[in-house]
């Protein structure tokens, strides 16, 4: 079996599969997993995390812009910063939305986009800069403010 059919197999079943930090992560309800099945994921391990990586770096099925994402709590939150595109909530315990409770930071995906939003409008006033590109350069300042506070 192929990685991308062992993927779907899994999935079908019940187990949650996801690449992080150049690992394989499974989540599986109890006995689920049989001894075959854990073999073909040593087997296909590498490339499964290759596929399961490049999922979580797809492109915004609306503008074809990069997709971010952040994973906190149990929960991984993948979105497009354009407003009202591409937003998903995926849970890394295999519990469902009900089951798990709220994510831990959907409210403040509002106002990070907010705070982005304000600062294009700042940038392409006063710098002279096209929507697009005040735009960008709003998220490349804020992301590099985020990644330094969690340094």
């Amino acid at each position: 079996m192929n990685a991308q059919a062992l993927i779907e197999t899994l999935s079908a079943s019940g187990v949650h599969l996801w690449a992080e930090n150049n690992l394989l992560k499974v989540d599986a309800p109890s006995g689920v997993l049989t001894a075959e099945m854990t073999d073909q994921l040593k087997k296909c391990k590498a490339e499964m995390i290759h596929l399961l990586s490049s999922r979580n770096s797809a492109a915004c099925p609306e503008c074809g812009g990069a997709v971010l994402s952040e994973s906190s709590s149990g929960w991984q939150h993948r979105w497009c910063p354009q407003p009202q595109h591409f937003d998903e909530w995926r849970s890394l315990n295999g519990k469902g939305l009900a089951d798990a409770g709220a994510p831990p930071f959907a409210a403040s995906r509002q106002a990070r986009l907010a705070r982005i939003e304000e600062r294009a409008c700042v940038l392409e006033f006063e710098g002279g800069l096209s929507r697009d590109e005040a735009t960008q350069q709003a998220e490349r300042e804020f992301f590099s403010e985020e990644e330094g506070a969690n340094d």
